[in-house]
Parts: C-alpha cells; structure tokens; sequence
C-alpha cells in the first residue's frame, strides 16, 4: 500500500496533474495514459461527461487583493485581482481588472455544438499544475488517416488558463494530450497561423464561429501531414543511412562522437 501510493504521487508529480477532491483531474476515452492515473471511459465523451469524468466540474471566480498597511489598516487594491478554486479556494493566478474569467463548463460547452456538427467528441480532458491550465482534447473523425496499415488520428485541442499568463487556444494537432509534456508537445509543434486565440474578456463566449473555422484548420492539416506521412513512408533508409543518423544524434545529445561511443 506504501508503495503504490508513493508511485500515485510520484507519477501525479511527474505528469503535473492536478486533483480535486482526491481525484486526479484527468479522463481518457479508450486507454489510460503512461501514468495509469485518471478515469478511463470506453469511448469519447461529450462536454458534460468530459467535465465530470475529468473532475473538472469546478468553478473560479476573480477576488479583490488587499495587502495590510504600515498603519496595521487592510486596504484592497482597486486593479489586482487574485483568480480562485471554488472548489479547495486555491490561489491559480493573479489578474487585472478587464479579465474575465471563462469557467471549465463554459469553455467546453461553446464549441460542443460545433464538435457534434463534425462528428468530433472529446477523448481526454484535465488540468495541470494546482488547476491553472485545463485541456480538452476532441477527436475529429474526419480527419483520421491510414497510411501503410499505419492509423493517424486527428484532434482539436482547446487549452485555457486561469492564471492570467495567456489566451484561450484552439488548435489543431495530431499530438494525444494526456499530461503536462504532450499538452506542451502540442502547443510548440503547432504554427502560429494554424491556431486561434480568444482573450480573457466578456465577449469570449461569442466567438464560436473561430472553433468552425478551427475545425476546418484540423481537415487541411490533416490532408498536408498526410501528404508528408505518405512521402516519408515511401522512402527505403539503408543501413548506413541509419547508422550515421544515430551517430549524429549522439554527437547531438550527448556530444559523444562516434569513435568515442
């Protein structure tokens, strides 16, 4: 029992996910990801059951800061503004006065309109650190190829903080974002032009038509991997070619060159 509830925490730390109620807040349609740890459900979820499979169907709200003056009087800032868990009142950011927070459920159920319209439902779901940054994965049908008995699946990832360290993004990626390292993966390894961003502010909720245009962002991107996919399959590496690769990488990576490895 000891050890298995060190290697819970050990793999909880590692991943960086956070937790609520004792919960890890993390859902997986189909397959538990490298840590085992999360809830796995058979197949994609839609908006409500991402929310209450991922344990994220926990609000914030934005809290005047006060500091004590050096009179011993309390005295609130009129533009700081601290971001807080409902649920376990944990501090996740501090904001100022024109950012408006947009909640777990309201950042999944303004595009699940859009997402059922493709065929798309969420395949995982979470949040990170102590709940400042959550995710949402959904799978786009549409999008999925097969290239020499090879499956490539296609998602759109929407990623929100609430810490006041950046936008709401929506984008299209072929990285299965299950943990801190591939949420990361995901959001590096997409270009600027292929993603959008919505700010922190009231209107955000109105901007469902960039989720449509999104979407289709994740079928063109598809169609280009594929072309890339196609031609990468298409090519024999001889042995040599293959040795000097990894001689290369080691001179890389481990700056060792090959008559030292």
């Amino acid at each position: 029992a000891k050890i298995e509830s060190f290697g819970r925490k050990a793999a909880i730390g590692r991943a960086n996910y956070a937790t609520s109620n004792g919960k890890v807040c993390l859902m997986s349609a189909g397959k538990l990801p490298w840590s085992e740890l999360g809830v796995n459900i058979s197949s994609a979820a839609d908006a409500e059951q991402a929310l209450q499979f991922a344990a994220l169907n926990w609000a914030v709200e934005k809290k005047p800061m006060g500091y004590v003056d050096c009179f011993g009087n309390y005295r609130e800032t009129e533009s700081t503004f601290a971001v807080v868990r409902h649920d376990n009142g944990a501090h996740l950011g501090t904001v100022g006065r024109r950012y408006t927070p947009l909640q777990n459920a309201d950042a999944a159920q303004f595009i699940d309109d859009v997402l059922q319209s493709a065929g798309a439902k969420y395949e995982t779901a979470g949040a990170l650190g102590e709940g400042e940054r959550i995710w949402f994965l959904a799978n786009v049908p549409a999008g999925t190829f097969t290239v020499q008995g090879d499956e490539n699946l296609q998602y759109l990832l929407i990623s929100n903080c609430h810490d006041g360290s950046g936008c709401i993004q929506i984008l299209p990626t072929s990285v299965r974002v299950e943990c801190q390292n591939t949420h990361r993966q995901a959001l590096a390894g997409t270009r600027k032009d292929k993603y959008f961003s919505i700010r922190h502010t009231k209107n955000a909720s109105a901007k469902i038509d960039v989720c449509r245009k999104a979407l289709g962002i994740v079928n063109q991107s598809a169609q280009a991997y594929k072309s890339q996919v196609e031609v990468l399959a298409s090519r024999q590496v001889q042995p040599v070619q293959l040795a000097n690769y990894f001689d290369d990488c080691l001179d890389l990576a481990c700056e060792v060159t090959a008559a030292e490895a």
